[in-house]
């Protein structure tokens, strides 16, 4: 239980007070975030990140509790929240960076790509040690396809 939930509550704190930094700064224009990305997508991108992201932290929170979770898998969680999580400390800025085209966008897709492997992980883990739970399983896999196809392949090719 410690490993996954210290992993969750420091990521959370890092994330939440990286965005609040980031957004105020004087030069940071949230519109001009979205890129190339149509209108008609970027409300249905918020929502359904939105919701990917509770689900996460449901899951996360059901594995911190499990008991039956062994010390391997219990790290292997946490490893893969403190991956995802810190790649998502860049998003934000480098965004930021590509669409005031200092550095190339497909810096942010590769960041996007990447952030696929740890959901990866993350739910062979939950398929694993749950695969008679369908709540796991569905927290675990409705997130990674979020994260492939609405962060990776949306986001990353269309902003």
């Amino acid at each position: 239980m410690f490993p996954i939930m210290l992993s969750v509550v420091t990521t959370q704190i890092a994330l939440w007070t990286s965005y609040y930094f980031f957004f105020n700064q004087n030069n940071v224009n949230f519109e001009s975030l979205w890129g190339n990305t149509p209108q008609t997508f970027r409300t249905y991108l918020l929502i359904s990140a939105a919701v990917a992201y509770a689900m996460n932290l449901f899951l996360l929170v059901r594995l911190a509790m499990d008991n039956n979770l062994d010390q391997p898998q219990q790290w292997t969680i946490s490893a893969c929240v403190c991956a995802y999580y810190i790649a998502q400390l860049f998003f934000l800025p480098l965004t930021n960076l590509a669409v005031k085209k200092q550095i190339p966008k497909g810096v942010v897709t590769i960041l996007l790509v990447l952030c696929v492997i740890p959901f990866v992980v993350l739910t062979g883990v939950v398929t694993k040690h749950n695969s008679n739970d369908p709540v796991n399983l569905i927290f675990a896999f409705l997130p990674l396809l979020h994260v492939t196809i609405n962060d990776a392949i949306m986001f990353g090719f269309l902003f």
